[in-house]
């Protein structure tokens, strides 16, 4: 008796026919439809086809004919693959872009000019020494702070509650003081 090394014809053409059945080709439209279906932009279709794509592979590997027929089972394959790929995506960090602020924006200083300049020297002159201690630590101040301070109307109050309590001044000595630093502004200004 003479051993075959491979299978007799009919069996071979069996397993071929049974592989021609799994082909990509016929199956591709289950793949298209559900990432039609999961998909919201082109780039995630494109990224869906490649999913479902694998997920065909691996299906064709775990296939059982005793299971029932295999567009079921890619179907339910392809689909399981494309939600665990979505819910990773969705999951992940969103890329962000962050725009680097000038140093001005950071520190709230804008270059004065020479008019700028020029009034702020006649503004030193014109006022008291306590006025200038005020400037100076309104200048100091964080543009952020001063802006929510000056917006909220607190600017006046917090000033005068950072002298009495900080500097030892009197509430008549910060009041004086903050507006007589006011008319000295208004005056410059107009």
């Amino acid at each position: 008796m003479v051993r075959r090394k491979f299978p007799p014809r009919t069996e071979r053409r069996k397993f071929h026919r049974g592989m021609q059945r799994l082909s990509w080709v016929k199956y591709e439209g289950i793949v298209k439809t559900l990432a039609k279906r999961w998909s919201h932009s082109p780039e995630e279709y494109k990224e869906l086809l490649q999913e479902g794509a694998i997920a065909y592979l691996l299906a064709k590997d775990k296939y059982d004919r005793q299971r029932g027929a295999f567009s079921t089972f890619l179907y339910w394959e392809v689909e399981g693959r494309m939600r665990a790929y979505l819910g990773k995506e969705r999951r992940a960090p969103k890329p962000f872009s962050v725009e680097v602020p000038e140093e001005s924006e950071i520190f709230g200083v804008q270059s004065p000019g020479q008019e700028g300049i020029a009034a702020a020297k006649q503004l030193f002159r014109s006022v008291s020494s306590e006025a200038v201690e005020v400037l100076q630590v309104i200048f100091s101040m964080p543009a952020n702070l001063a802006n929510s301070l000056s917006a909220k109307g607190l600017c006046n109050k917090a000033l005068a509650h950072y002298f009495v309590k900080e500097r030892g001044w009197t509430w008549e000595k910060a009041w004086s003081t903050l507006d007589q630093l006011k008319q000295a502004v208004k005056t410059i200004l107009l």
